[in-house]
C-alpha cells in the first residue's frame, strides 16, 4: 500500500511516499516524516531475476551508429535499452541524482524523470506507469523500448536475428513565416542571457503590434517544441503573415537549467523559472523603434498561460492577456486531475483499484504539504528537480490575486480534446472568475487538443503518441488571436 500512495504522489509532482494521513499533523511533523519516507524510498539497484539476452549487433540512431559500453538487452521478451548513448546523439542532457537513483534528461522542450525501482516514468510534466521498471546494468540506466520511443517521438525496432537496435526520430514540418526574423538575446549582460528570435512583419509601415510567447511547464526552446510540434513556431509564423511581431526565446530552465539548480537550489520558483525573463522580453520589445510600445501582449501557453494575470501585474503591463490552454486552478489540482483520468482509462485490474482507492488521501496531502513554513518546503523534495517550495510558492499566488486589479482585455482560448486542461474546469473557471466583465473573449474549439491541434482521439495513457504525430496550430485558433490583436489596437 505505501507503495500505491508513493506512485499517486509521484504523479502529481512530489516524490515523498511519506505523506499518508498527515492532515491531523503539525508542519515541522509533516516535515519530518516526509523527508524521512523520501530517504527511505530510494530503491537499491539490484539486478535482475528473470534470464535475459544481448542484443550485441549495435545500435542505429537515424542511420549512424551508436558507440556504447552497454548493450541493449531482451528480458521476458521485453527490448531494454541504454538510454544515455541513445540521449547524449540526440543532444539530450543526462544528469543523475545519486542519493535518489534518478536520471532526468532534457531535450527540446521534451523532459524524462526516471528513477530507478520506481514504476512510473514522468515525460513533459506527465507521469505513466510503467509495465515493466527500468533496469541498472553496471553504471548504466536500460528504459523499455516503448517508453523510450514515445518519449524522444522515435519509432524503435529490433532485428532479433543479428540484433540490431534501429532508432528513427521524426521532424516537425517547417513553417512559411512571412516575416524578417532577427536573432535577439533576453537577459543580455546579465547571468542568464536567453536567446530567441524577433519575427517583425515583412513590408510593415510604421509600428506593429507585438507578443511575447511564454511558454509551457518544464524546460522549453524557444519554438516550444513538443516531441514533433513546434506550437510556438506555428504561432510566430501566422501572427508575422498577419501583421502582428512576436517574440519567442529559450527558457531559462532549458537554456541554464543546472546553473539555476546549483545557484538557487530548493529556492527555484517560477517567478526565476518565467516570471522575470517575460518581463524582460516586454522591455526588449518596447524598446524596438519598430514596436508600438502601447501594444505589446502577452500570449501564454499551459503553465505560461496560467501565470499571464501575475507576469503583467509584477511588471509586464502589457495592452492585453491571452490564455492558451491556461487555467486559474491550482497546477496541483490539474496535476491531480491529470493522474485521475490516467488511472480511470486504465483496464480494470487489482493495481486500478489499489489507485483509486487513494484518491480520497489528496485533499488531506496537500494540505499538510500546504501548511509547511516556507523553509520546511524547501527542504521537502519533488519531482522535476525542484523542491515543494516550488509548488507551494505557486499556489500562493493564484489568478484571483490579481485579477481584481487588471483592466485590460483577456482572450480565453481552450481545446475541446485537451487531456491536460479541461474545458469543464478549467475554462469554466476562467468564466467564473472573470464574470460581468465586458472585455472578455472566450474561445472553445472542439476537436483540438492542448497544443491546439486537431486531436487523433487519444486518451491521456497514449499523450505522447499524440503529440508526436506532426500537425500545425489550427488556423481557427491563430486566426481569433491575430484578429483579437488587431481589433484591440
Amino acid at each position: 500500500m505505501k507503495n500505491t500512495v508513493f506512485i499517486l504522489l509521484c504523479v502529481i509532482g512530489l516524490v515523498s511516499s511519506g505523506m499518508t494521513g498527515l492532515s491531523a499533523l503539525e508542519p515541522e511533523v509533516a516535515q519530518a516524516q516526509a523527508s524521512e519516507a523520501f530517504a527511505a524510498q530510494a530503491p537499491e539497484a539490484v539486478p535482475a531475476q528473470a534470464p535475459e539476452s544481448l542484443s550485441m549487433g549495435g545500435i542505429t540512431l537515424d542511420g549512424q551508429a551508436l558507440a556504447f559500453d552497454q548493450p541493449a538487452i531482451v528480458v521476458d521478451d521485453r527490448l531494454y535499452i541504454p538510454i544515455r548513448p541513445v540521449l547524449s546523439a540526440l543532444g539530450m542532457q543526462v544528469t543523475w541524482e545519486q542519493s535518489t537513483l534518478t536520471a532526468t534528461a532534457i531535450r527540446d522542450g521534451a523532459v524524462i524523470v526516471v528513477q530507478l525501482g520506481n514504476p512510473v516514468v514522468t515525460v513533459n510534466g506527465l507521469a505513466i506507469g510503467l509495465r515493466a521498471e527500468p533496469l541498472m546494468r553496471g553504471d548504466r540506466l536500460l528504459l523499455p523500448e516503448q517508453i523510450l520511443a514515445e518519449a524522444i517521438g522515435a519509432e524503435i525496432t529490433w532485428d532479433s536475428g543479428p540484433g540490431i537496435v534501429t532508432i528513427v526520430t521524426g521532424s516537425a514540418p517547417e513553417a512559411d513565416i512571412s516575416a524578417t526574423e532577427f536573432p535577439i538575446t533576453i537577459n543580455e549582460g546579465t547571468d542568464y542571457p536567453l536567446p530567441g528570435i524577433l519575427s517583425i512583419p515583412e513590408g510593415a509601415t510604421g509600428k506593429v503590434p507585438a507578443v511575447v510567447l511564454v511558454h509551457g511547464s518544464g524546460p522549453q526552446d524557444r519554438d516550444e517544441t513538443i516531441f514533433a510540434n513546434k506550437p510556438f513556431r506555428d504561432i510566430a509564423a501566422y501572427l508575422t503573415a498577419h501583421g502582428v511581431a512576436s517574440i519567442r526565446y529559450d527558457k531559462r530552465s532549458f537554456a541554464h537549467g543546472a546553473k539555476m539548480v546549483q545557484e538557487l537550489g530548493n529556492s527555484i520558483t517560477v517567478r526565476e523559472e518565467a516570471i522575470l525573463d517575460a518581463i524582460a522580453a516586454a522591455d526588449l520589445l518596447r524598446a524596438d523603434p519598430r514596436i508600438d510600445a502601447d501594444k505589446v501582449f502577452i500570449l501564454g501557453h499551459s503553465l505560461g498561460g496560467m501565470l499571464a494575470p501575475r507576469i503583467h501585474a509584477e511588471g509586464g503591463d502589457f495592452a492585453g492577456i491571452i490564455s492558451l490552454a491556461g487555467s486559474p486552478r491550482s497546477l496541483l489540482d490539474i496535476m491531480y486531475d491529470q493522474q485521475v483520468l490516467y488511472i480511470e482509462a486504465m483496464p480494470d485490474s487489482e493495481e486500478k483499484s489499489l489507485y483509486l482507492s487513494q484518491l480520497d488521501t489528496y485533499d488531506a496531502q496537500v494540505a499538510a504539504l500546504m501548511a509547511l513554513s516556507d523553509e520546511e518546503a524547501k527542504n521537502t523534495p519533488a519531482s522535476g528537480g525542484v523542491a515543494f517550495y516550488y509548488f507551494k510558492e505557486m499556489d500562493e499566488h493564484p489568478a484571483s490575486m490579481y485579477i481584481g486589479d487588471i483592466a485590460v482585455p483577456f482572450l480565453i482560448l481552450q481545446g475541446g480534446a485537451d487531456f491536460q486542461v479541461y474545458a469543464d474546469k478549467d475554462y469554466v473557471a476562467w468564466q467564473t472568475l472573470l464574470a460581468g466583465r465586458t472585455n472578455v473573449t472566450y474561445r472553445l474549439y472542439d476537436g483540438l487538443n492542448h497544443l491546439f491541434m486537431p486531436s487523433s482521439g487519444r486518451s491521456i495513457m497514449d499523450f505522447q503518441e499524440e503529440y508526436s504525430i506532426e500537425s500545425r496550430v489550427d488556423e481557427s485558433a491563430l486566426s481569433d488571436i491575430a484578429e483579437w490583436i488587431k481589433g484591440e489596437r
